[in-house]
């Protein structure tokens, strides 16, 4: 039997790194950009905040996409079988 116990653990553990992640980002970039830090850290805020915007977006043009040529729609039919 499958239970979410896996899947929870990998959550978990993808959510730690990260929330770990992020701030060692954040603080190394001072440190590689020098004297443009200001414009470094907007670089570093409008490709993130970019790709929590256009990747859900991309994933449901996708997801629409895959949905109106997908041959399992559903038929009205009382005795529906699976093709082949």
């Amino acid at each position: 039997m499958h239970t979410a116990a896996p899947i929870l653990g990998l959550a978990l553990l993808a959510g730690i790194g990260n929330a770990m992640l992020r701030p060692a980002l954040r603080s190394a970039l001072p440190i590689i950009a020098g004297d443009v830090t200001q414009t470094a850290v907007a670089w570093y805020d409008t490709c993130r905040w970019f790709g929590l915007t256009a990747g859900p977006l991309v994933a449901a043009a996708l997801f629409a996409l895959s949905a109106s040529s997908c041959r399992w729609r559903s038929t009205p039919s009382a005795s529906w079988s699976p093709p082949g």
